[in-house]
This record gives structure tokens, C-alpha cells and sequence, in this order.
């Protein structure tokens, strides 16, 4: 089998090649944690939750107990 990309993905991912102003900028990442906020049953609440960020955009959410 032969991976193909499909035609104008690279619109979509991003192609280095076209994005040469952003090539030196540096992403923002932060990392928020809350503790006792999410409930996933009747009296039952996560311990912590970690929020990960990548330039103000949610790209992870994790629930811990």
C-alpha cells in the first residue's frame, strides 16, 4: 500500500514551504490545573483536571483522580 495525501491538505495542515513568515514565532503553551470541578457521577468529582493550551487554543483536557 502507498499513503496519498489528499488533494489540498496541505491548506488544512499546513505546509512549510508556504508558511515561511511564521517559521520563527514560538508557540505560547501553558498548562491550567483545577482541583474538585468536574463531577462524572452523583457525588463523585474528579480530583484534578489539566487544561493544555497551545497559542489560547484547549488541545488537551486530562481528568485525574
Amino acid at each position: 500500500d502507498m499513503a496519498i495525501k489528499p488533494k489540498g491538505a496541505s491548506r488544512i495542515l499546513g505546509d512549510p514551504r508556504l508558511d515561511k513568515k511564521n517559521r520563527n514565532k514560538k508557540d505560547k503553551i501553558e498548562m491550567w490545573y483545577y482541583k474538585n470541578v468536574v463531577q462524572y457521577a452523583p457525588k463523585k468529582t474528579y480530583l484534578k483536571v489539566e487544561l493544555t493550551l497551545i497559542n489560547d487554543r484547549i488541545v488537551n483536557i486530562g481528568f485525574f483522580n
